[in-house]
């Protein structure tokens, strides 16, 4: 006997940051000399030089080359700073790049004033000055330790405070270089460029040289569409201008081809009944054809110009796929998921050969504002291109700021690498490097990745894919193909084919049914369906897998085994903790609480293109374990199972890239989970004999605001003697104050069926 998953409803309460202060760090290994702080200044007199004589912008652009990747609290402070307004500020891109020395650094680009330049050179030659006459031109962590606990010289106090000198240092140490950053690229086709942000709108910006462009070519305050012959143009007069640039004509990537057996469409016509009241799914494809024998179940809106024409194979990519959302299992036995059937709204916003990026970017937006009932997107559209490593393409990242903006949820395709490619090994396509969205690669029958699977990560850090499925094969031994519909003058066929795009419709259909049927949030529902796929077990292959694969039975999602507790949690983060310390896990007297646990957390946060590397705006972070109470505070904490202690008064530094590496700092999606390890030992029962879940919201902008978040959680919790304590602790969890439903199919299905019933007036 199998449990059902559960779903937890209760208060979550939210308190401040309660460990501010403490001044400004410095690592262990802080060690800076007047000779670096002198020729960090000699780079900025050079800078200054440069837009001295290029005074168009009315300020200046100027590249900061860290020696790391560096946390917020090590980036420029007091350099950079005019006096007005704080170096923060004035962050226009963020990017990565690789020294000899120093591996993968940060690079950011700010946009200062010439005064901001000119302070920074004077403030640097004062403190290298300071540093020969009182430091014999040297500073290390225990030098500015003694000038934190007395002071500076009289002499050097005449030149600034000792708190201004040591954010001085403090600032130069971790800064390599001061550059103006340029591309010298030229260009053979039509172009999205992202320019960077001077305080003029595009158009304004471009006519200053002399490159006039129309209204209807701007996406938004730093990217327009230009041609070849503009943006070569805009690289001779101002190479520094552009931040971004990606091919605007997207080729749809290539996928495998089998073979066809006829069927005539009246004959199909009767396999299906029509449709009442089933979900509905967005999808954004190519065509529909309105032959294929399931179209009373779809739809179908052309989005493209009557100019265009359109022919059958126009239609075949998006037909196929929305014969998987709508009828799959028919074709596919071995891939019956109990989720039934889901209509379709189709929107058709390409053709066989591709798409303009720039106008099925403005077209996605105003598709999702207008249909606000779809929670869930079909995307199975993809790039032949690789993504850039530094920046984020332009669709996904319309995709990330409209998941942010619309409570909806995206599943992608991951793409694929074409067939008869020479590579084997290709990066993901846009928009599969969306955060936000549920980017889904495929793998063969077996549970491998497909010889067409391309990989991740995105931005050199955040794992995509997200998770994989089944999406057919046709390479070597393992030419095990997916049926769907294609349609070829009027006689719907049954298609061999596939690739990723086949993949992605079949977690639409999952994610629809734990939204629409099951009542979870898009948060949740995520969480769920990543969780599923990662079970206790780190996949060994995460940049083509992601986190496992979704298994096929929507029951095997919703049901754990009888010695497992598993549930879900949501709530929003209003504050800096959000946290619940009232959760009941079963003890045994004496000896402990005997579970293995694991968590998956999932949030939409909103993103910023403009800032490249450091793309997500806001990070949650997640721990989960008993409570426990901190004596030096005197306030309750949670003893994560992951021994984070991040952000913890005394606990041990973590440098940024580990915390990146290590607990996934700014990634929307954190998996938390112990081994399971043959010898086990109970966890002690604390005061309380309470869990409790953390969450902790940091945000990259240096004002103290905080964009609220709803995150969705999933909690397992594994027996250690395999006995199934679930009723013990269901009740716990209402004498706790939980409200605790059980994600049972049958009663959600049957409560879904009610509400959906037409209500008839006699």
């Amino acid at each position: 006997m199998e449990n059902d998953v559960l779903k937890l409803t209760g208060h979550f309460d939210g308190r401040p940051n309660f460990q501010h202060g403490g001044g400004l760090g410095f690592a262990r290994e802080f060690d800076t000399t007047s000779t670096h702080v002198r020729k960090l200044g000699e780079d900025l007199e050079g800078v200054l030089k440069f837009w001295e004589k290029n005074k168009t912008l009315g300020g200046a652009l100027v590249s900061v080359h860290y020696i790391d990747i560096v946390a917020k609290s090590n980036r420029v402070n007091e350099l950079l700073f005019d006096g007005n307004t704080d170096a923060e500020k004035t962050i226009r891109g963020a990017r990565f790049a690789r020294t000899e020395e120093h591996g993968r650094v940060h690079v950011f680009t700010h946009f200062v004033t010439l005064d901001a330049l000119r302070r920074s050179i004077s403030r640097l030659q004062e403190v290298a000055e300071i540093m020969d006459s009182d430091y014999k031109g040297r500073v290390d962590c225990e030098k500015v330790e003694e000038i934190r606990k007395d002071d500076l010289s009289p002499e050097a106090r005449e030149k600034m405070s000792k708190s201004d000198f040591r954010q001085l240092v403090h600032d130069a140490y971790y800064v390599d270089s001061f550059k103006v950053d340029r591309t010298a690229r030229k260009f053979d086709e039509d172009m999205l460029v992202s320019l960077y942000d001077v305080g003029l709108t595009p158009e304004d910006l471009l006519a200053k040289f002399d490159i006039r462009i129309d209204k209807d070519k701007v996406l938004n305050s730093t990217t327009v569409q230009l041609t070849a012959g503009q943006i070569n143009q805009l690289v001779d007069a101002a190479p520094y201008l552009i931040a971004m640039d990606v091919v605007d004509f997207r080729k749809i990537a290539d996928e495998c081809e089998g073979e066809e057996t006829d069927r005539a469409a009246e004959e199909a016509q009767s396999l299906i009944p029509k449709p009442k009241n089933e979900p509905m799914i967005g999808v954004i494809d190519t065509q529909f054809n309105e032959a294929a024998y399931f179209h009373e179940w779809v739809e179908a809106h052309n989005m493209l110009s009557d100019e265009i024409e359109i022919d059958d194979r126009d239609r075949d990519h998006g037909t196929a796929v929305a014969s998987i959302i709508v009828d799959g299992p028919k074709g596919n036995k071995d891939l019956e998921d109990e989720c039934g059937r889901f209509k379709v709204r189709f929107f058709g916003v390409a053709t066989k050969d591709g798409f303009r990026a720039f106008s099925v970017l403005k077209q996605i937006r105003r598709i999702v504002s207008e249909n606000r009932d779809i929670k869930v997107w079909n995307l199975s559209l993809g790039a032949d291109l690789e993504i850039e490593e530094d920046f984020i393409s332009p669709e996904a990242a319309a995709l990330d700021q409209i998941q942010n903006e619309y409570d909806v949820l995206f599943v992608v395709a991951g793409t694929n690498i074409p067939p008869g490619s020479a590579r084997t090994d290709m990066k993901i396509g846009a928009p599969a490097d969306s955060l936000n969205a549920l980017v889904v690669n495929a793998v063969t029958y077996e549970g491998a990745p497909t010889s067409y699977t391309r990989h991740g990560p995105v931005l050199a850090f955040f794992n995509k894919p997200d998770i994989s499925y089944y999406g057919g094969e046709c390479a070597g031994d393992q030419y095990d193909l997916m049926t769907v519909c294609r349609v070829r003058k009027g006689l719907n066929m049954g298609h061999r084919t596939a690739g990723t795009s086949y993949a992605a419709p079949w977690i639409a259909r999952k994610a629809a049914y734990l939204i629409h049927i099951m009542g979870l949030n898009r948060e949740e529902t995520k969480a769920l369906l990543i969780d599923s796929a990662a079970a206790w077990d780190v996949c060994a292959n995460m940049p083509k897998m992601g986190f496992g694969v979704v298994p096929k039975r929507i029951s095997e999602i919703l049901r754990c085994k009888k010695n497992e507790i598993r549930f879900v949690l949501t709530a929003k983060t209003e504050a800096y903790e959000t946290y619940n310390f009232s959760i009941p896990v079963p003890a045994i007297e004496g000896k402990g609480h005997p579970y293995f646990a694991r968590a998956t957390l999932v949030y939409f946060p909103r993103c910023d293109r403009n800032q490249g590397v450091d793309y997500t705006v806001t990070e949650l972070d997640v721990k989960l374990g008993r409570v426990y109470i901190d004596s030096k505070m005197n306030v309750k904490k949670v003893k994560s199972i992951n021994n984070d202690t991040q952000g913890e008064a005394g606990g041990p530094g973590v440098k940024e890239e580990n915390a990146r590496k290590i607990y996934r700092k700014w990634d929307n999606v954190k998996r938390i989970a112990e081994r399971l390890k043959t010898r086990m030992y109970p966890k002690p029962i604390g005061e309380d004999r309470m869990w409790g879940l953390s969450i902790v919201s940091k945000d990259r902008r240096m004002d103290g605001s905080r964009d609220a978040l709803t995150f969705g959680v999933v909690v397992t919790l594994r027996s250690m003697d395999d006995e199934n304590r679930i009723v013990n602790f269901e009740q716990n969890c209402i004498a706790s104050g939980w409200r605790v439903r059980h994600l049972n199919i049958e009663h959600q299905f049957d409560l879904y069926q009610k509400a959906e019933e037409d209500v008839k007036f006699e």
